[in-house]
């Protein structure tokens, strides 16, 4: 009983009085008491008359929630990013490689040299070609929980910029992962063999 009325009057002071039964719930699992806000997506624990905030982190992420990472890479000559949605259980990814522009003068006028590409463009049309682009989600911990290999030579849209040259290739595409796994990815990343 003594825990019970603990919770009540600790709910009464996080929701300031304001108590709304759809929006905190305290739920029992195993020996532990969990004070939940859905409003303002927290979790406390309940330990011996006190209430201790768990970490945001320690959430499970939701449908619809996103995750990205940039970096360049291949000797500073492309750049690539990767954003990833979590529906259901699955994962919906673009990938963007662009090549990092160089400005160089030409008559007189300042351009952007996409020469350094020419490689990526040449890898891109190799269909004998291994070279992949490795899309890897992590835990909170740094463990890999999951990794998606994308090829280069595989289907791509090819992204044009407003003067009529290539600007960037964008790969689509869908990773089966269950719900329980993807609930504990905090991080995508990726690594490469170009």
């Amino acid at each position: 009983m003594k825990h019970i009325s603990v919770i009540l009057f600790l709910t009464a002071a996080l929701t300031g009085c304001d108590y709304k039964s759809k929006n905190i719930s305290v739920e029992q699992v195993g020996g532990q008491t969990y004070l939940i806000n859905q409003e303002e997506s927290k979790v406390f624990i309940v330990n011996k008359n006190k209430i201790i905030e768990l970490e945001k982190a320690t959430l499970a992420l939701k449908d619809g929630e996103k995750l990205s990472a940039s970096k360049i890479i291949a000797d500073g000559k492309l750049k690539v990013n990767v954003k990833v949605k979590f529906i259901d259980s699955q994962a919906l990814y673009i990938l963007h490689a662009s090549p990092v522009l160089n400005k160089t003068k030409l008559e007189g006028v300042e351009v952007d040299d996409t020469s350094n590409f020419d490689w990526f463009e040449t890898l891109k049309t190799d269909y004998s070609s291994n070279k992949f682009i490795n899309i890897q989600f992590y835990d909170l911990d740094g463990f890999k929980i999951r990794e998606q290999e994308v090829k280069v030579a595989s289907r791509a849209t090819r992204i044009i910029d407003g003067k009529g040259s290539y600007s960037s290739y964008m790969y689509e595409g869908v990773i089966d992962i269950s719900r329980e796994k993807s609930k504990y990815i905090r991080e995508v990343n990726f690594v490469w063999n170009l």
